[in-house]
């Protein structure tokens, strides 16, 4: 697999995951991400969602996203490991998400939908 944050790592990731998280009720979002504390300090990625499917994803900011996300990479690590429930990170604030609430919502479901398709 390539290294993060080389744009194949984004479409590996994608076709990884992109399958539909079950009950998750399909919608579209553009997700930016900044992903603070790792070893090249601050990072900021984004991440499209079509239907309630991760469908792509990418370095950088992206224009006009629809939810602002903030994590530590150890948080994330943890999510990603199953460590760290998404839903748990963010009511312990360790989570932050902005936008429209109905997104938020279903961003973090989807967030744990995808950690749990990650450790499968």
């Amino acid at each position: 697999m390539p290294a993060w944050p080389d744009p194949a790592w984004f479409d590996e990731v994608c076709a990884a995951l992109g399958g539909p998280v079950p009950d998750l009720e399909p919608f579209d979002a553009l997700v930016a991400v900044e992903v603070g504390g790792g070893p090249d300090g601050t990072v900021v990625e984004h991440w499209a969602v079509a239907g309630g499917r991760l469908a792509a994803g990418g370095p950088g900011a992206p224009d006009g996203a629809d939810l602002a996300c903030t994590v530590t990479a150890t948080d994330l690590v943890a999510m990603h490991g199953g460590l760290l429930d998404p839903a748990v990170a963010f009511m312990q604030g360790r989570l932050k998400v902005t936008g429209d609430p109905g997104q938020v919502v279903a961003l973090v479901s989807l967030a744990h939908g995808l950690a749990a398709a990650g450790r499968s």
